[in-house]
C-alpha cells in the first residue's frame, strides 16, 4: 500500500473527532514516538517548512467568559501551492498585548516556526502591543 499524506491526515482528523480526543493528544511525546515508528513519513500538521509563514491570530471570549486565541499559518510551497493550518486554538489568561505576544511566540517555537513573513491581527488595541512583544520575542 502506497503512503498518501492527504489520506492519512483525513483519517487522523476523523479519529480525533470520532474518539473525541483533545487536540493536545498529538502533542504528547508518546504519540509522537508511536507515529515516528508506525509511519515516519506522516507529518501530523506541518512538514518541514523552509519558507516564511504568514500568521493570522484572533482572540475571543466565550459565553462562559473564557478567553481563547487561534493562530493560523499560511505559506506557499516550492510548487506555488498555498497551505493553511491552524496551529493553535487554546484558552488564554488575558487579552493583554504582552501576554498575547508571548503566547504566540511560545506556540511558534513549539511548532519550529521561526521565519515569519507577516502577522495579521484584528483592530483590538492590545494587538499593537502584542505585535511589538512578538517582534521582541522573535529577535531574541
Amino acid at each position: 500500500m502506497e503512503f498518501d499524506q492527504d489520506d492519512c491526515r483525513k483519517f487522523f482528523c476523523r479519529m480525533i473527532i470520532i474518539d473525541e480526543l483533545p487536540f493536545r493528544f498529538v502533542e504528547k511525546e508518546g504519540f509522537k514516538l508511536f507515529m515516528k515508528l508506525a509511519q515516519p513519513c506522516f507529518f501530523i500538521f506541518l512538514p518541514e517548512i523552509q519558507q516564511r509563514v504568514s500568521l493570522i491570530t484572533d482572540t475571543s471570549t466565550s459565553i462562559q467568559r473564557i478567553n481563547y486565541m487561534v493562530i493560523t499559518t499560511h505559506w506557499i510551497d516550492k510548487n506555488w501551492t498555498l497551505h493553511k493550518r491552524i496551529i493553535n486554538f487554546c484558552p488564554i489568561t488575558s487579552h493583554r498585548g504582552e501576554d498575547l505576544g508571548k503566547s504566540i511566540s511560545k506556540y511558534l517555537h513549539e511548532w519550529g516556526l521561526h521565519r515569519i513573513f507577516t502577522a495579521t491581527v484584528d483592530n483590538a488595541g492590545s494587538n499593537s502591543t502584542a505585535i511589538t512583544e512578538l517582534s521582541k520575542q522573535l529577535t531574541k
